[in-house]
């Protein structure tokens, strides 16, 4: 385990190194929508979904695409609310820094299990295709929620084999208001018999559900489902 935690570190120097010389491919587009609707929500009091309001937000007088996300998931996207634009864009770069290497870690040895004493150079190998592969770049550069769903998940199916169904279920409920998608696995999950984990997901989604009718501003749930 040393010999692994001295080539992770290695590698991923190497990785953060790379990634920090020249941030200038960055263009956040992404984020841009996740900064402007979390202000226009939380700070602003209003709708995320107009677009035209949404272009004011930033301070550069770069473009903001729309936000296309239910009402939930701003949940999430709150902390923005507290920054400014470039405080936010620091932040999601240095949050994804850090989440690449929570997912090159936790995927090979917690999700597929590679038992380190007969498979270290298929630990290798994966290690490094993480840190080298091209979507986790551009996930980056843009500005995405891709690396915190994929830790999410990972720490669902993890905790989940351990029958820890309750903190399971909370990464799970996390990984569905970053991406709707996830609700996919609700199905695959109740077939495989992972009833619990399911009855508590679906509790944690309905009381977030009731929550944003109280706390996000009125009727952003019909002005999504009808425009969004």
């Amino acid at each position: 385990m040393c010999a692994l935690g001295v080539f992770f570190a290695v590698l991923y120097s190497v990785f953060y190194v790379l990634l920090t010389r020249d941030i200038s491919l960055t263009t956040n587009v992404d984020l841009a929508a996740f900064y402007a609707a979390s202000v226009q929500t939380f700070t602003n009091g209003v709708s995320p979904y107009d677009v035209a309001a949404l272009s004011h937000i930033r301070d550069d007088g770069g473009i903001t695409p729309p936000y296309v996300y239910p009402p939930t998931s701003l949940f999430v996207l709150y902390p923005l609310s507290l920054l400014s634009w470039s405080e936010a864009q620091t932040w999601m770069w240095n949050s994804n820094l850090l989440l690449v290497g929570i997912v090159a870690w936790l995927v090979p040895l917690c999700v597929c299990r590679i038992d380190m004493g007969r498979s270290f150079m298929l630990y290798a190998v994966c290690l490094a295709g993480t840190l080298l592969f091209g979507p986790v770049i551009v996930t980056m550069q843009h500005g995405q929620l891709n690396l915190l769903l994929v830790v999410c998940l990972a720490l669902f199916w993890t905790l989940s084999r351990l029958e820890r169904a309750p903190i399971a279920s909370v990464f799970l409920t996390i990984a569905i208001l970053c991406k709707t998608y996830p609700l996919m696995l609700l199905p695959l999950l109740l077939c495989i018999g992972k009833r619990r984990e399911v009855m508590m997901t679906c509790a944690l989604l309905g009381a977030v559900c009731v929550l944003s009718l109280f706390i996000l501003p009125h009727g952003l749930w019909s002005e999504w489902a009808l425009h969004i």
